[in-house]
């Protein structure tokens, strides 16, 4: 009871200095209010724009890991090389990031100030760089190996025994199926406008800049009241 009734007192002597000490806590509140807003809309939208593509993989497994793609994504020679393809300024900073979605799935993120149509454009280019470099790949292990099945079928005619045709049909088999586990380097989504809004965001810096202001203003308020009664 008497730690209630002393925290009564507290709360009490509080209220007290905010009604007393009112107006210094609403201008330092309005302060905060108006630097929160003018912050808010004069800052220049950064915005988060995203792709999604599969990496392709033959029998031995993926073109790439994700993990080299990531280090390779990152790098400052994948950048370079975007800028000079884009014709972009020298001093552009492209900052893409990697994440893994899955196996084979790999997503690639852009943030940034820069026009958001300039943006689909370095993200778009980013992945048609990585696409078509495995999709080269892709087509040189297609063509080896249409070549080959080919190749064995044209043996198969001119073979005279029916267990060595066999044994042929069966290797020819067994290549052939080795081919479902091709698969080619595709996108699956594109960047696209409008893409997503990182920052500003005015409810929150609003809000946070309201109480803030109120933080200030109370503990103004708290050495106004100090000074007041010791005479300093």
């Amino acid at each position: 009871m008497e730690e209630e009734r002393i925290e009564e007192v507290e709360l009490r002597k509080y209220l007290m200095v905010i009604g007393k000490r009112k107006w210094t806590i609403i201008t330092i509140l309005l302060i905060c209010f108006l630097f929160s807003m003018v912050f808010t809309f004069t800052l220049k939208p950064v915005y988060k724009i995203e792709c999604t593509f599969e990496i392709g993989r033959t029998p031995a497994g993926l073109f790439m890991t994700p993990a080299g793609i990531t280090q390779f994504c990152e790098s400052d020679f994948f950048a370079n090389n975007l800028k000079e393809i884009l014709s972009l300024p020298s001093e552009e900073n492209i900052a893409i990031k990697v994440r893994t979605l899955d196996y084979m799935t790999i997503s690639l993120s852009l943030k940034s100030s820069l026009p958001r149509e300039e943006m689909v454009k370095i993200i778009n280019t980013a992945m048609s760089t990585i696409i078509k470099e495995y999709d080269s790949k892709y087509g040189q292990e297609i063509k080896q190996l249409s070549d080959n099945i080919a190749k064995i079928e044209k043996q198969i005619n001119s073979i005279p025994s029916e267990r060595d045709r066999i044994i042929y049909l069966l290797y020819l088999r067994d290549i052939k199926n080795k081919s479902d586990l091709y698969q080619e380097p595709k996108v699956v989504v594109p960047a696209a406008i409008p893409g997503k809004l990182i920052m500003p965001k005015p409810i929150l810096s609003i809000t946070a800049g309201v109480v803030l202001g109120f933080f200030l203003g109370f503990l103004a308020a708290l050495f106004q009241e100090y000074f007041s009664r010791t005479g300093h």
